[in-house]
This record gives C-alpha cells, structure tokens and sequence, in this order.
C-alpha cells in the first residue's frame, strides 16, 4: 500500500512542476499574441507626441479614419476620401476610390490606441470607438458624408439643398451613435461644415 501511495505521490510531484510550466507558458504566450488588427472601428485623433506642433499632419480631434472589417474605409484627414484599405506587415495601405494610394506606418496598436509615423516619431496617436452601426446609420459612412466633398464647379440650388440634407443626416447620425455609445464627449467644434 505505501509503494502505491509513493507512486502517485511522486507522479503528483512531478506533475506539479509540468503543470505550473505550462500555465506560465500559456500566460507568457498569451502575452505575444496580436489582436486581428484595427478592423471594424473609428479612429480618432487624439495628439501628436515628440513634437512641439500640435500635429505634424494637421490633424485635429475631428478627423478620423473608419476602418470597416468588409475592407472599405472613409477618411478626413484635412479632405475626404473613401475607398479600400488592408493591414500588412505594421502598416495600414489605402487606395483611394480615385486609385491613388497612401501608406501610414503603424508603430504601436492595441484594440484602443494606434500610433502611427516614421519609426523616430513624431507620432500622431489615435483613439478607436466601435461603430456597431449599420452603413445607413454610420455617421462617418460614404453616404452620410457626400456633403464632405469638395465642390469641383459651381452647384445648382437642387444640388446644394442635397448637400446640406445630407450634412443635416450626418449631425442626425454623429448625435444618435454617440448617445446610443454612451459616450460621453464628441468634438463638434473642429468637424467642419460645407462652404
């Protein structure tokens, strides 16, 4: 009865040690594992850090980048432009519906943050919000942002009344998904208005 009782004790030893290696591993390993990237949210700017400017872009709290997991994005960044986006190798590539493209070096990324600019700064820094919207109500969606794009000739009455229905649209939505959201502060001072 002893030898059993040694047995098993000394199988329980040594299962002790395995057992806290491969707990530790799991939590070291859980650690490095990376998020599937900044699909299916808003990004805000927040500030630029390692520079006195306030941007080194000009950017302001009310430009944003809407990042949809279908790989479409829209963009204000000082202008709009929508279009399709993929993450590869720490940097997010946009081609523009007019074929241009434009690549932001990500330097940092968890599910809330993202920094992006060259590898020694300085560092324009986002904030994400989830958008859980459908593309009808996404405030930030090509449709709810027609009004957002420029003017390339002098438009008739009937097309600035669309424009502006559809900036009055967008406010109607930006409200609606921050109240839905609960959150607690948007910038409507810097979003800008058609002129």
């Amino acid at each position: 009865m002893s030898s059993t009782n040694s047995g098993s004790q000394s199988n329980r030893s040594l299962l002790q040690p395995a057992f806290f290696f491969i707990l530790s591993g799991m939590f070291v390993f859980s650690g490095c594992i990376h998020h599937s990237g900044p699909a299916g949210k808003i990004w805000f700017f927040t500030h630029s850090t390692a520079t006195s400017e306030s941007s080194i872009t000009g950017l302001n709290p009310a430009n944003f980048v809407d990042l949809e997991t279908d790989g479409s994005y829209t963009r204000d960044f000082g202008h709009f432009d929508y279009g399709t986006w993929k993450y590869d190798n720490h940097q997010l590539i946009f081609t523009s519906s007019g074929n241009s493209r434009s690549v932001m070096a990500v330097n940092y990324l968890t599910a809330n943050e993202m920094q992006v600019g060259p590898p020694t700064g300085p560092f324009d820094n986002f904030e994400s919000q989830s958008l859980h919207e459908s593309p009808a109500k996404n405030p930030f969606s090509k449709d709810n942002n027609h009004w957002r794009v420029k003017a390339v000739e002098k438009e008739s009455a009937a097309v600035l009344r669309k424009r502006l229905l559809n900036h009055f649209r967008f406010w109607e939505m930006y409200f609606t998904w921050a109240l839905n959201n609960n959150i607690q502060y948007i910038d409507v001072r810097s979003t800008p208005t058609p002129h």
